[in-house]
């Protein structure tokens, strides 16, 4: 019985040959794919046997006509592809005598230009007497970022259509420049990358008006003399001589709040900004005008003006302690050793307002102590500001210098030292 068993076994399986998978077809996701110079992409290809079966061992190997363009390089059977310039190249997935191919189209990446451009109103009226207005706009990237300085590399272009009207000065940041000529309306166009806007402006001409003159800065340091002007001009355009101007601050002192205009229609007064900002803080301020003109007109404007403390000119160590941070005023600091110990510095201009501190180096001689730097919001009276630190720690007991060097914004080098001594604590 068993020998017959076997003779049945061995004809069923002579009756029923068994079809080997046999690889026929390479099937890859896309025939065609479009890159931007720089970005990269992952490729699967899938080997398919006669009977359209994926062969889950098999694995391709992948080739570029142009390597310079699209280099593509084998990650376990997939392809990791990088694109490199603009052009086109083919790549080619292989299994023995199988091939299949992607066509790829290397872009340029235009994301870091101009893609919109806005004006933050669609129009507006000015009088010709104003001499120059700012026109706000925003230009947005096409990675959404805020993009306005393209001017010095011509990417903006801006024209009015009517330069008796206006005219374009150019650009300030985020704001188109435009000299008022005369009265009428005329169209001021903003373009960059195939992206623009329009804005309608119009222009007038008033009996009689007074306005600012001259340069009001938009940030006045702490102790700076601003002279702020005003000029009152009648419907012909000449000055208005004997006009009584009426100035006022919101912060600091002028040395006149009346001034009456000269024969050139203007009227002066000096503002100064304050000293000492402690009690105040950094702020926007502002000056402001008034006027009852000859027609019976009213007229004033209001300027914004930003007040900062002075250049850096000195510097101060703090200690963070329990209660904070505390000013370093011995000439030598014990800490204990295996302890971490923090140094903040803070820069001071002439009238002691706290500054900005940027690019601030720490270092200790004759060892080096210094385990960490960083910076953190610091604060003094009601001014605040961004400050560096350094973390100093010494497992030994030693004597050390730390020596803290500042560039201020004005390219000045700052230095001050300390002396760190460094002992064992005492036992409990």
């Amino acid at each position: 019985m068993a020998a017959g068993t076997l003779a049945v076994a061995v004809a069923a399986c002579e009756n029923t040959p068994v079809e080997l998978p046999e690889a026929t077809n390479i099937v890859v996701p896309v025939t065609a794919l479009t890159l931007i110079a720089g970005d990269e992409a992952g490729l699967t290809a899938q080997v398919l046997d006669q009977d359209g079966r994926l062969i889950p061992d098999a694995r391709v190997s992948w080739m570029s006509s142009a390597p310079s363009v699209v280099a593509v390089f084998d990650d376990d059977g997939a392809a990791f592809v990088e694109a490199f310039s603009v052009g086109t190249a083919t790549l080619t997935a292989t299994y023995g005598s199988l091939t299949a191919t992607v066509e790829v189209t290397v872009t340029p990446d235009t994301r870091d230009m101009v893609q919109s451009v806005e004006f933050m109103e669609e129009s507006g009226t000015y009088d010709v007497v104003e001499g120059s207005v700012l026109l706000p706009f925003q230009a947005y990237d096409g990675f959404g970022e805020l993009d306005c300085f393209g001017v010095d590399d011509g990417l903006f272009s801006l024209t009015s259509s009517d330069e008796s009207v206006a005219e374009i000065d150019g650009l300030d940041g985020c704001q188109v420049e435009v000299t008022l000529n005369g009265p009428g309306t005329t169209t001021i166009t903003m373009s960059s990358n195939g992206a623009s806007d329009t804005y309608e402006l119009t222009v007038t001409a008033v009996v009689d008006n007074a306005d600012f003159v001259g340069v009001i800065p938009g940030i006045a340091v702490a102790g700076q003399i601003v002279p702020v002007s005003v000029k009152a001009i009648d419907e012909t355009g000449a000055p208005i001589v004997g006009q009584t101007i009426h100035f006022d601050v919101e912060i600091g002192t002028l040395d006149a709040v009346s001034v009456q205009t000269g024969a050139d229609g203007i009227a002066t007064v000096e503002w100064t900004v304050p000293t000492d900002l402690r009690d105040i803080g950094v702020q926007s301020s502002y000056v402001a005008f008034s006027a009852e003109l000859p027609s019976g007109r009213l007229e004033g404007d209001l300027r914004s003006v930003t007040v900062t403390p002075d250049a850096a000119t000195s510097l101060k160590l703090f200690h963070l302690r329990e209660e904070g941070y505390v000013e370093i005023t011995e000439d030598t600091l014990t800490f204990a050793t295996a302890t971490s110990e923090r140094i903040l510095v803070a820069s001071y201009d002439q009238y002691g307002n706290l500054v900005e501190t940027d690019n601030a180096m720490f270092a200790t001689t004759p060892d080096d102590v210094v385990t960490g730097t960083g910076d953190t919001a610091f604060f003094d009276g009601k001014l605040v500001s961004i400050s560096p630190y350094a973390d100093v720690s010494s497992t030994t007991e030693e004597a050390v210098t730390l020596t803290v060097e500042v560039t201020t914004a004005e390219s000045e080098v700052l230095e001050t030292d300390l002396a760190i001594k460094f002992v064992a604590p005492t036992p409990i």
